[in-house]
């Protein structure tokens, strides 16, 4: 069986979707938050039925593209048909979308490109026969699928401690937010952080997670003053915590785990049964995810090009960072 990739434009319109549920980071609600950089790109089968998208962001300059994981998304939004029920032909499945990824990316001629996949997909193989580079990455995610007695007894007892005394300094909780605010805020903590912000997407993110169909902000205030700020995603099951913020300014430093504490008791009442608190490679904030007894979670990024950018580009991020 021969898969391709194509992009969203070349589908043809009596092509068959078999992929039952699209996933949130893929779908056209989210890919109306970007310019025409994001692409969202279709698997399909000999049949010309489509058994597989994702979605990438193309960018570079000077006649050199990247490719890769969406600004703000936690992954490129791997969806797959899920018809076959024998175990050997699900993962013989699984392995043909593999194959034919990266096959598409040896052959595509992108400068640079990193993928992040969904923590549920593990099989690299295919990438790693192609001598890409595959490396392992994390995330908490903690099960919400319990009552909040069990999902706070199971925190850190000084993560719980600060959310009390947050509670005690009598700051106000909401659940929306004025998206100029949240901009700034956003604008603040990134700051001196080798991160682009990508503004004019940035905002259309944040209205649109601003519809409770979608997702969620908690803003905590100390009197008329934002001082804490959570922005969620509701994709499926999962709740995802995309963005965070606090203002650095207030000495208020038990606001920012109330925020997160209050996101997750939300996306609770939302009908989540899971919360992804985006994991980072920082260590001091793997630690604060960490405490709130979330269950360490790995998830595979893939990286290549065309020889010499990968080590270049490679070379300023690490240069930029210091």
């Amino acid at each position: 069986m021969s898969f391709r990739i194509v992009e969203h434009a070349q589908v043809k319109k009596d092509c068959q979707d078999l992929v039952e549920q699209t996933d949130f980071f893929c779908s056209e609600i989210w890919a109306s938050c970007y310019d025409h950089r994001f692409r969202r790109f279709f698997i399909l089968d000999e049949k010309e039925n489509i058994v597989g998208k994702f979605s990438a962001f193309v960018g570079g300059r000077n006649g050199i593209q990247t490719l890769i994981t969406p600004p703000f998304s936690p992954h490129i939004g791997l969806c797959i048909a899920q018809s076959k029920n024998n175990p050997v032909k699900v993962q013989s499945f699984q392995k043909q979308i593999s194959t034919c990824i990266a096959e598409y990316l040896t052959n595509s001629g992108f400068a640079y490109y990193k993928l992040d996949f969904p923590s549920g997909w593990t099989d690299m193989q295919p990438m790693i026969w192609k001598n890409m580079r595959t490396t392992v990455r994390y995330t908490y995610r903690l099960d919400i699928n319990r009552s909040i007695d069990e999902v706070s007894s199971g925190m850190d007892s000084s993560r719980r401690n600060k959310i009390n005394k947050a509670r005690r300094e009598n700051l106000i909780m909401l659940h929306n937010g004025d998206v100029l605010t949240a901009l700034q805020m956003l604008r603040n903590n990134l700051r001196d952080k080798p991160v682009k912000l990508h503004e004019p997407i940035l905002k259309k993110i944040l209205e649109l997670l601003q519809n409770p169909e979608y997702g969620f902000w908690t803003v905590v205030l100390n009197g008329v003053k934002p001082v804490a700020l959570n922005i969620c995603n509701l994709n499926g099951p999962t709740c995802y915590n995309l963005l965070s913020a606090v203002d650095r300014s207030q000495r208020l430093n038990a606001a920012g785990s109330l925020s997160l504490y209050e996101s997750i008791v939300f996306s609770k009442e939302k009908r989540a049964i899971e919360f992804d608190f985006e994991g980072s490679v920082v260590p001091e904030i793997e630690e604060y995810f960490r405490s709130f007894g979330g269950e360490l979670t790995p998830y595979y990024t893939v990286q290549g090009g065309k020889w010499p950018w990968p080590m270049i580009l490679k070379w300023k991020n690490r240069k930029r960072s210091a």
